[in-house]
C-alpha cells in the first residue's frame, strides 16, 4: 500500500474517532436521568421501576390480598345484601386499584348476579366490600365468591403519615328497625374526606349477623360527630359484639 492511502486512512480514522468521543460525550451529558418511570432496572430497583428507591413495590414484595369470608344478609323478600371482609397482609404496602368480582349462586349453585369494582387497601388494613341491596327477584341465595380481576399496584406507604379516625360504640337499640349509634371522631390535624364506616353486628359465639355501612363526607381536624346504622328488620338473636371498620384514602387528606 503506498504511503499517501496510508496517510489518508490514518487521517480518516482519526477523524472517525473524534466524532465518536464527541458523540459519546453528548450522550453522556444529555442521556435521559435514570427515574421509576423510565422502563429500565436502574438506579438499585428490585425490578423494573419498582422497589429500591421507587415508591411502586415489584409483586414478589408483597402477600397477597386475602378474602377472609363473604356473607349474605337478608333485607327483605327480594333484596340481599352481600358482604366480603378482605385483608392486606403487609404492613408496609398499600394496595391500590384491586380490580375484583363478586359472584352470588343460588341454592342450586347457577349464577344469580355479578358485581364488578374497584378498591384500594391500607397498609394492614381489614376492609369491608359491601354491596348493597342486591334485586334477585324469588330467588334464595346461597352463597357468595369474591376474585381479584386485576392488580392491585402496590406502593409503599409511611404508617405514621397518616392517623385513621377512632370509633366508639354508644348505644344499640333493638326492635323492629335496629338502630346502632356510634361516635367518629378524627384525632389527626388532617381533614379526613370520604371516610366510610362498616359496622358489624356479632352474636356470642362471634357470628356475624348483620353488617351496614355509612359514608361520612368530610370530618374536620379534631371533629367528633355521631354516626348511625340502621336495619330493616329485627334480629332473631340479640348482637353481643359490636365491630366498626373505618376505611379512607390517605392520600385525600389535607
Amino acid at each position: 500500500m503506498q504511503w499517501s492511502v496510508k496517510r489518508r486512512l490514518i487521517y480518516l480514522g482519526l477523524v472517525i474517532v473524534f466524532f465518536a468521543l464527541i458523540g459519546a460525550g453528548l450522550w453522556y451529558r444529555y442521556q435521559p436521568a435514570a427515574s421509576c418511570s423510565d422502563n429500565k432496572k436502574n438506579q438499585n430497583e428490585l425490578g423494573v421501576d419498582c422497589g429500591g428507591p421507587c415508591a411502586r413495590v415489584c409483586s414478589f414484595e408483597v402477600r397477597p390480598v386475602q378474602d377472609v369470608w363473604s356473607r349474605l344478609f337478608n333485607i327483605d323478600d327480594t333484596r340481599w345484601d352481600e358482604v366480603t371482609l378482605v385483608k392486606n397482609p403487609n404492613r408496609d404496602y398499600a394496595a391500590r386499584d384491586l380490580g375484583y368480582r363478586v359472584r352470588v349462586f343460588d341454592v342450586n349453585d347457577v349464577l344469580v348476579t355479578t358485581r364488578e369494582g374497584k378498591i384500594f387497601l391500607n397498609p394492614g388494613e381489614s376492609f369491608f366490600v359491601y354491596q348493597g341491596r342486591l334485586e334477585i327477584g324469588n330467588r334464595v341465595p346461597k352463597r357468595a365468591s369474591f376474585e381479584v380481576i386485576s392488580g392491585p399496584v402496590w406502593q409503599r406507604v409511611d404508617q405514621g403519615a397518616v392517623i385513621p379516625p377512632k370509633i366508639t360504640y354508644k348505644s344499640f337499640t333493638s326492635g323492629p328497625a335496629p338502630l346502632l349509634v356510634a361516635t367518629i371522631e378524627n384525632e389527626s390535624l388532617k381533614t379526613l374526606s370520604d371516610v366510610s364506616v362498616s359496622a358489624v353486628l356479632s352474636d356470642a359465639d362471634e357470628n356475624a349477623l348483620a353488617v351496614s355501612s355509612t359514608l361520612i363526607d368530610k370530618l374536620e381536624p379534631r371533629a367528633k360527630q355521631e354516626i348511625v346504622f340502621t336495619w330493616p328488620r329485627s334480629f332473631a338473636v340479640e348482637p353481643t359484639f359490636f365491630d366498626f371498620y373505618p376505611h379512607f384514602d390517605p392520600a385525600r387528606t389535607r
